[in-house]
């Protein structure tokens, strides 16, 4: 009997799945976008992929860097030469990093210089104290082992102490 009772529950419970599926009509509501589509900011912009296309073969235009195009010096139905410049970067970012590696190098010029003139006389006492504080650091650590050797030979210390 519990057997053809489950059957039954089962039958039951799927044909009660199929007419809900059946009968829901509620269409799904379209989400608005996440951010707005983008606009030009600039009243003559112009956004392109970069791709020309001359007689013999196609060619792929692009810059060394990303950045932003402040001139297209190309027009349309121009004819061009090899080397022709076609539009001009923003130089910007490279006469920023052009200022960044001008300090490095003063920076570095200014550490070579310290070298060279080294030893200074004001270098030389902070060199000679800390000589002396690694000497004293020395013969403690020799004296503790000196003293934790006789203890193991009077076996007061263990052997994981003498490690």
């Amino acid at each position: 009997m519990l057997r053809y009772m489950s059957f039954l529950l089962a039958i039951l419970g799927i044909s009660s799945a199929i007419y809900v599926v059946a009968t829901a009509k509620d269409e799904i509501p379209n989400p608005p976008p996440a951010q707005p589509p983008s606009v030009n900011p600039y009243a003559r912009g112009l956004v392109a992929l970069g791709l020309v296309e001359p007689a013999s073969r196609m060619v792929d235009v692009a810059a060394p860097e990303a950045g932003r195009v402040v001139s297209v010096l190309a027009r349309v139905n121009d004819q061009v030469k090899k080397g022709d410049p076609l539009f001009a970067m923003d130089p910007v970012p490279l006469e920023a990093e052009l200022i960044r590696a001008r300090g490095t190098l003063e920076a570095a010029k200014a550490d070579l210089l310290r070298t060279r003139s080294w030893p200074r006389a004001e270098d030389v006492p902070p060199v000679e104290a800390e000589v002396a504080e690694a000497r004293e650091r020395l013969a403690d650590s020799t004296n503790r082992l000196k003293n934790m050797e006789a203890a193991g030979v009077r076996g007061a210390a263990s052997d994981d102490e003498l490690q």
